[in-house]
C-alpha cells in the first residue's frame, strides 16, 4: 500500500535537502525578486482564480528560496498599477548587483506583458525571454523534461 505524504512532509523534505546550501549563499547578501499582480474585485472570476493560483506560486518560490539563504522580495502590484511603475520595478531589479533573479509570476496583465521584455536575460530564470534568456525554458518545463526525458522515444 502507498503511504500518502502530507505538504508539511514535503516541505520539511525539501528543506533539508536543500540546507546545504544556505551556509554558501546566505553570506553573500544575493537576493531574488519576485513579482506578482493582484486582481481588481472588479475582474472575472476566472482572472482572480488565476492570480490566486499565482499567488500561491510565488509564496512558495519565496519560501524556496529563503531555505536556500537567498533574500527573497515579494513584490505585489496592485490592480491597476501602470507601464511605468512595473517598468522602474523591472528596472531597479535590473540594475541591482545583490539581484540574482528575477521572477514576473504569470500571467501579468495584458497590458503589462510587453514590459516583462525589459527585464535583464541574465537574471531571467524563468526564460521569459525566449532566445534571449540563458535558460532554454522555465523551470517548471525544465522539471517536466527531466522526469519524462527517460521515456522519449524521438
Amino acid at each position: 500500500m502507498t503511504e500518502l505524504v502530507s505538504g508539511r512532509d514535503v516541505l520539511r523534505q525539501a528543506r533539508e535537502l536543500y540546507a546545504h546550501y544556505r551556509p554558501a549563499v546566505q553570506p553573500t547578501g544575493m537576493k531574488v525578486a519576485v513579482i506578482r499582480f493582484t486582481p481588481a474585485a472588479t475582474d472575472p472570476p476566472d482572472w482572480r482564480v488565476r492570480l490566486e493560483a499565482s499567488r500561491i506560486s510565488a509564496e512558495q518560490k519565496i519560501k524556496s528560496f529563503e531555505h536556500l539563504g537567498f533574500r527573497a522580495d515579494h513584490v505585489v502590484l496592485p490592480p491597476g498599477v501602470g507601464r511605468g511603475e512595473f517598468r522602474e520595478v523591472l528596472e531597479g531589479y535590473n540594475a541591482d548587483p545583490a539581484t540574482r533573479a528575477i521572477i514576473v509570476q504569470f500571467p501579468p496583465p495584458r497590458d503589462l506583458a510587453p514590459v516583462v521584455d525589459g527585464m535583464d536575460p541574465a537574471k531571467d530564470i524563468d526564460a521569459l525571454l525566449k532566445g534571449r534568456s540563458p535558460y532554454p525554458a522555465c523551470a517548471t518545463a525544465e522539471g517536466i523534461y527531466r522526469v519524462a526525458e527517460p521515456f522519449a522515444t524521438d
